[in-house]
């Protein structure tokens, strides 16, 4: 076994005694197993953006993706649980398309739409100058799940839109009458946005969600809130220069 992967394979088992051991994690707050956690979960995201490392054995992934989901099962109202959590959802960003089993088979896909909802509604007071970032990994993340995983896709969307996919195939779901503070409210606002990568971010997410369906897709945000990314897609003709 290589170096790179020798290294992987001790911070992943450090990892999992901080978060398992007991007493249960986090504990008091002169509790180190917090920023410890924390450092790992970095490192481990460097080495994997690092060119010419190879990646861990396909024990070490299956290590890590059940570490990941018992991570995000960690309490929500501990700030420095949430910390380690939205550390985790970084790491994600990397993880490879079969990792949707592990989220299958634990209720990870439940913690990161919690996380998402969290992000969404800026309840994580103690996070404003890190919100946009964490909600764009966890949108990225869910993304990627609901791409890889046909019933990960009919769960998270169910979680945005209040009728599956095939309903909405029929009828109309009129984006106005979605609920003020709604997860679906604010996330339709977010296709107007002035932050271009947030709104392309948040466009290919509910574009997943609504099955690549053009259709579904004006349905469920409505039309002028659709109409740029469609655009993009080259499903509409826009005006010249406003790409």
């Amino acid at each position: 076994m290589d170096h790179e992967t020798t290294l992987v394979s001790i911070l992943v088992a450090t990892l999992a005694y901080s978060i398992r051991s007991s007493p249960p994690f986090p504990d008091s707050h002169h509790d180190l197993r917090s920023p410890l956690s924390l450092e790992i979960l970095r490192v481990l995201f460097c080495l994997g953006s690092s060119p010419g490392i190879p990646p861990p054995s396909e024990e070490t992934m299956t290590q890590i993706g059940i570490l990941t989901t018992d991570i995000l099962h960690l309490s929500r109202r501990d700030n420095r649980a949430y910390q380690v959590k939205c550390a985790v959802v970084n790491l994600l960003l990397q993880a490879p398309p079969d990792y949707a089993f592990f989220f299958a088979v634990n209720g990870g896909v439940e913690e990161l739409l919690w996380i998402l909802w969290l992000e969404m509604t800026g309840r994580v007071e103690s996070r404003k100058d890190q919100q946009e970032a964490a909600l764009l990994s966890v949108l990225i993340v869910l993304t990627n799940l609901a791409q890889a995983n046909r019933n990960m896709r009919e769960k998270i969307s169910l979680f945005v839109f209040p009728q599956p996919l095939a309903a909405a195939r029929e009828r109309r779901l009129d984006p106005l009458d979605a609920p003020e503070f709604s997860l679906r409210k604010k996330l339709i606002g977010l296709l107007t946005s002035p932050r271009p990568h947030l709104k392309r971010i948040v466009s290919e997410f509910l574009w997943i969600l609504c099955g690549e369906d053009s259709n579904v897709f004006v349905k469920r945000t409505g039309f002028g809130n659709a109409v740029h990314f469609l655009g993009m897609k080259g499903l509409v003709n826009l005006p010249s220069g406003v790409m």
